[in-house]
Order: C-alpha cells, then sequence, then structure tokens
C-alpha cells in the first residue's frame, strides 16, 4: 500500500498508525485504501465532501484500531447501509471502513468509476441522491456500474494469467467467481459479474516455479499463514494453501493463488480432501482456451465460508450459477453441502 501524495499529512499518519497489512508479519490493518463517495469525483464535490475508504483487516475493527481512530480525532457516525462504518472529524475527510467480504469495497470503486467515466450517468446519480440520499443513490447507480465495468475488462485480467502461466505447462486453473463466468459464457448465459481479484489453482508441487515466473515478471508476491503475509520463500505445506501476488504496473491486478492436491489424476476439494473429482472432469476448459474449476466444485467452496453460510457475493453466484448446472453437477454438489444447507432445495 503506497498513499497517494495527495492525502493531508494526518491522514498519512492514521494510516501508517493503523498499519499496513501487506508489509507481512501482521494480522491486522490497511489492506487497501481508495478515495470513495460522489465527493471523490470533480463534477459531484458539491453533493457531498470525498472520503477514505478503508478495506481494514479485520472487520469490524479491533478495540485497539478503534482507539487509533479516536485518537486522530475520528468519532463514529451512525451509516446508512451495511457491511461499513463510518467515522467523521472535525476537519478531515471522512473515514469510512468497508467490510471486504461483504463486496462494499469493489461495490464503492465501480460507483466511482462509472460517475467518473460517464457523465449521463453523474446526472441520475445526483437526482437520486438529492431525492433519497447517499445510499439510495449508490444502490441505483450500482447495476449499471458493474455492467460497464465488466463490458471494459472482459476477460483481458485472465489472459494476463494465461499467458504468464502457459510457459510452465502446469494443470493450473481458474477458480471461484471468474471460473463460475467462464462456464456461464459456455452456457450462454448473460451473466458476469465484477471481481476484486483473480483466483488460481496451482498444484503445490508447482508453487515455487509459479512464484519465480511471478517474481521475475514484476510481481510483489506474499505467501499467507496464519492470516498474515509472510515470505514466499520456502514451499507452503498443508493446511497452508494460499499466495497472493500483486502487480507493481498500472493493472493493479491481485492474483490469489490456491495451492491445491492434483496428485494421481484427481482433484482434491481441500476441506475434505475425501471429496475428489477426476482431474479431467474438474478442470474445464473454456471456449477461448482458459482453463476452469468446474462450476460444481466452485460452488461448494462458496457453500460456506469461515465456517458459516455463504458471504452475499457467494449466495448471487449460486443464484446465477445453479440454474445452468446439468443434472449429475446439481447431484454431486447437493451431495457434499453440509446438511441443512439452504442450497439444497434449489438443487
Amino acid at each position: 500500500m503506497t498513499p497517494a501524495p495527495e492525502l493531508p499529512p494526518l491522514l498519512l499518519r492514521l494510516l501508517n498508525d493503523l498499519g499496513d497489512f501487506r508489509a507481512g508479519g501482521r494480522s491486522e490493518g490497511v489492506f487497501e485504501w481508495q478515495w470513495t463517495g460522489p465527493g471523490s469525483v470533480p463534477e459531484l464535490h458539491g453533493l457531498e465532501g470525498p472520503e477514505l475508504g478503508l478495506d481494514l483487516m479485520p472487520f469490524p475493527p479491533t478495540p485497539q484500531q478503534r482507539a487509533v481512530l479516536e485518537a486522530s480525532g475520528y468519532r463514529e457516525q451512525p451509516t446508512e447501509g451495511a457491511g461499513l462504518l463510518t467515522f467523521v472529524h472535525s476537519e478531515l475527510p471522512r473515514v469510512v471502513l468497508l467490510d471486504h467480504d461483504a463486496g462494499q469495497s469493489i461495490q464503492q470503486r465501480l460507483i466511482r468509476e462509472h460517475l467518473g467515466l460517464n457523465a449521463a450517468a453523474r446526472q441520475r446519480y445526483r437526482e437520486v441522491f438529492g431525492q433519497a440520499g447517499r445510499a439510495a443513490a449508490d444502490a441505483a447507480l450500482l447495476p449499471e456500474a458493474e455492467a460497464a465495468h465488466v463490458v471494459r475488462t472482459g476477460s483481458v485480467p485472465l489472459e494476463r494469467v494465461a499467458a504468464l502461466l502457459a510457459p510452465l505447462e502446469l494443470p493450473w486453473m481458474f477458480a471461484a467467481g471468474w471460473a463460475l463466468d467462464l462456464y456461464l459464457q459456455g452456457q450462454a448465459a448473460p451473466s458476469a459479474r465484477a471481481h476484486e481479484d483473480t483466483d488460481i489453482i496451482v498444484p503445490y508441487d508447482a508453487q515455487l516455479a509459479v512464484r519465480d515466473v511471478l517474481r521475475a515478471a514484476g510481481y510483489s508476491v506474499h505467501a499467507v499463514e496464519d492470516g498474515m503475509y509472510v515470505s514466499w520463500d520456502v514451499p507452503l505445506s498443508p493446511p497452508h494453501h494460499q499466495a497472493h501476488a500483486f502487480a507493481t504496473g498500472e493493472t493493479g491486478d491481485m492474483l490469489d493463488f490456491m495451492l491445491s492436491d492434483l496428485t494421481d489424476g484427481q482433484w482434491h476439494y481441500r476441506r475434505d480432501p475425501s471429496i475428489t473429482l477426476p482431474l479431467e472432469q474438474a478442470r474445464r476448459i473454456s471456449g477461448s482456451g482458459l482453463p476452469y474449476l468446474a462450476p460444481e466444485a466452485a460452488l461448494l467452496f462458496k457453500s460456506a465460508t469461515r465456517g458459516g453460510y455463504p458471504r452475499p457475493k457467494d449466495q448471487r453466484d449460486f443464484e446465477r450459477t445453479h440454474p445452468y448446472l446439468d443434472g449429475a453437477a446439481r447431484a454431486w454438489l447437493a451431495q457434499h453441502l453440509s446438511a441443512g444447507h439452504p442450497w439444497a432445495a434449489a438443487l
């Protein structure tokens, strides 16, 4: 996280006091920040001032993090809308803490991006804001902002990854929401969404080769252990399974590598290795030649996160995908859901 020079010195100090999660060796801190709100778009300055949106780990903040905000002169203000907390200051811009799991971080990024690019969207936003306030204006604009982003972005982030990993000749594949997008494209389903990052499955035994390719391409890489970033100097072993890579150029890509057991021609479900699929069935190839995890396997991961029921974006992914699953995929997913899971009835 490299703060932009336009940040006031007191906000720079606040970010420093909260700590940079990406610096490694810590389980809390600022994962990323962005200017948010209509006031961050020059043409909409008259609506309200800009605010500093923080993707803070964890969410909600710890008592120590709240104390840092209070020591900087911030006090919490009742917030309109779920998945965020607002803190106000007598002299400095508002600080809004965004819940990554609730999708607030990317939603605010999409809205700001769309408002900055589209004069008609700014006018519609201004009208709704005047009639019903900020939360209503955000909700009204979000669907078109996401759709416009998907059209602009297309599959370019995936193509960059494919070009990077192709020389390694590994059975890697895209996972999570991108995997579902690739599957739905093949079903002629008009369904896609914006993504915070790009999830990629690679085999455990090839992880250092992948790391070396990333470093050579200029990515900043980190292994994830016990909720912290650590140096990816030695191979990760189960239960550790995750590494992140960040592009240092203009793309801003975040790659989320999921290390997986792909031995003996089988894909093994990480949370229960007894659940498997033949690799030739688990690893699909899109019409454009991009490999991806079978939708039933991707949805099994999404069926529960951190021991609970699906996050909002995972519920949305299920709703847009399950009507296009064939009978075998529906039966396999239903068989492996936890007892009493809310998706069972739809399957």
